[in-house]
Order: C-alpha cells, then sequence, then structure tokens
C-alpha cells in the first residue's frame, strides 16, 4: 500500500471513530497523516509538519543544572 493509500484508510478510520462528521475531511487527513509519520518514525514540528533539521540542541538530560 502505497503512503497515500494508507493516509485515506487512517483518515477513513479517524471519520468513522468521530461519527462521520460532515465537514471536517482537512483535519482528518492531516490527523491521519501525522498519525503514520510518528508511526514510521519521523519527526513532528509543533505544526504536524516534518522538521526540517534535526534539534543541534543536546538532550535535558545532559545540560547541567
Amino acid at each position: 500500500m502505497n503512503d497515500e493509500e494508507r493516509v485515506r484508510q487512517r483518515a477513513y478510520e479517524i471519520w468513522v471513530q468521530e461519527g462521520c462528521p460532515e465537514g471536517r475531511h482537512d483535519q482528518h487527513w492531516q490527523q491521519a497523516k501525522d498519525e503514520l509519520a510518528v508511526e514510521d518514525g519521523e519527526s513532528l514540528s509543533v505544526a504536524g509538519e516534518e522538521d526540517p533539521e534535526p534539534s543541534l540542541l543536546p538532550p535535558l538530560e545532559m545540560v547541567k543544572r
């Protein structure tokens, strides 16, 4: 199954889970893309888009307090 088919299937599942509401196609599509990106191990920015480059900051555990 290609990526678009996976997104379409997941968006459909989300739509059904939410009771088949009208007018939410774009939100369901974006949610499906975001969920599948996380599933595939891609990092997401706060806006839900892929980060253009990984963070150059060290993990918080490594920062001295």
